[in-house]
């Protein structure tokens, strides 16, 4: 489900909006209609019968979504990159405050999107979503212009935080790959000294990547790999 079109939206247009659904849930559109529902859960699953929302819940509803943009968008400007220290902590586009939200409302239960949950606290999702985006390994993607690899990319980091499970095997293959580099590297360097060259010292991490793009491509039949380098001059 698209939810852009709840952030460009106001608290006042969605009261007035949720007003129709409970008229009739099909006078608003199936986005919104949908959106609507996941709020008004019964317990055999017919909608009850609820007051309308106001304006300051609306506002909360639409906070809650524009604050999981917001981390998918900015976090990794608050990300854990620099291992000598200095990172920034906090960003004032991702202060609660931006998104209708207090300090007292941290234990307070809301319903979102993010990796399947129905029901969480305000605290426990923003957990969430400092590990998945602003830990030591950040990522940068909202920029992409095509959805379909917006989502690829969002659904295979968020439903682990941004940690994929390795088996010790595959550690094992990226650790090797590493110290070759780094062997490769340090080789180099003593055997041409001062000599011009490309050094992949600061960027090791681009060697497993490689090997293992290379060899699922070769699993998926891709016969021939050609790599270019960015001229320099």
């Amino acid at each position: 489900m698209d939810l852009d079109f709840i952030l460009r939206a106001n608290p006042d247009y969605i009261e007035d909006l949720y007003r129709q659904y409970q008229r009739d849930p099909a006078a608003v559109g199936a986005d919104w209609a949908h959106f609507f529902a996941g709020f008004e859960i019964g317990a055999d699953g017919r909608r009850p019968a609820t007051p309308p929302i106001s304006a300051s819940q609306a506002e909360r509803v639409i906070g809650i979504y524009d604050l999981i943009h917001t981390f998918r968008e900015l976090g990794h400007l608050i990300a854990d990159l620099n291992p000598l220290g200095g990172n920034l902590k906090e960003h004032p586009l991702l202060d609660l405050s931006q998104f209708a939200f207090a300090e007292s409302d941290l234990d307070r239960t809301i319903q979102c999107n993010f990796r399947g949950h129905s029901e969480t606290t305000l605290r426990e999702l923003i957990a969430q979503l400092r590990a998945t985006y602003c830990g030591t390994f950040a990522v940068e993607y909202m920029y992409i212009s095509d959805k379909a690899q917006r989502d690829w990319l969002k659904e295979r980091m968020e439903p682990s935080l941004n940690r994929p499970q390795l088996s010790d095997d595959d550690r094992r293959r990226i650790f090797d790959k590493l110290n070759v580099a780094t062997g490769f590297e340090e080789f180099l360097g003593t055997k041409y000294v001062g000599q011009k060259r490309f050094s992949l010292e600061g960027a090791e991490a681009l060697i497993p990547l490689l090997d293992v793009l290379i060899e699922d491509a070769g699993s998926a039949g891709v016969d021939e790999t050609i790599m270019g380098m960015p001229h320099r001059g």
